[in-house]
């Protein structure tokens, strides 16, 4: 399915890339893994194993450079549902961080975003995790289209603004 180069979305982890495929032991079991390297945290290494579909689940190919300028297109017009329950809530946001539909990640970023800026005028802070969950959905976003993109990850919303500026004016 993967193979040694390509580049990858795991887990928690974020953009990694695939440095080997090697035997490692696990308890006494001996299975053939994915090496991964984080990108962007270069000190850690993460073992895959190849056949297991839990751990795959959680491996996502990244998307090209086009994918990422047509999902900041429709960034505008995105609807950012609240959900009200939190523990609704905190279930839909753990599977889609564990699921590969970037808009639905910027869903859940957009409507983070919108509820913070509505706690802040009425002089209120956002919960833990919320801000959990909005902090991992922009690690994860930022770190993607940065990696794609070939710009920092502080660069990313900047180089969003820009895009839907660029959009809007000639939409006009």
């Amino acid at each position: 399915m993967y193979k040694v180069n390509d580049t990858v979305l795991y887990n928690t982890h974020g953009v990694c890339k695939i440095v080997g495929i090697s035997e490692k032991d696990f308890g006494g079991n001996h299975a053939e893994c994915y090496a991964l390297k984080p990108v962007y945290h270069d000190k850690s290494m993460v073992y895959i194993p190849v056949n297991s579909s839990n751990a795959l689940s959680k491996m996502h190919r990244i998307l090209s450079a086009d994918q990422i300028y047509s999902l900041i297109k429709v960034i505008p017009e995105e609807k950012a549902d609240w959900i009200q329950d939190k523990d609704e809530r905190k279930e839909f946001y753990e599977k889609v961080l564990l699921g590969e539909d970037r808009e639905e990640l910027i869903k859940l970023i957009k409507a983070l975003h919108i509820y913070h800026q509505s706690l802040i005028l009425q002089g209120k802070k956002m919960h833990a995790i919320d801000r959990y969950f909005m902090k991992e959905a922009e690690k994860r976003l930022h770190e993607e289209f940065a990696y794609v993109l070939k710009i920092k990850p502080e660069e990313v919303i900047p180089f969003i603004t820009e895009q839907i500026n660029i959009e809007e004016k000639q939409g006009i």
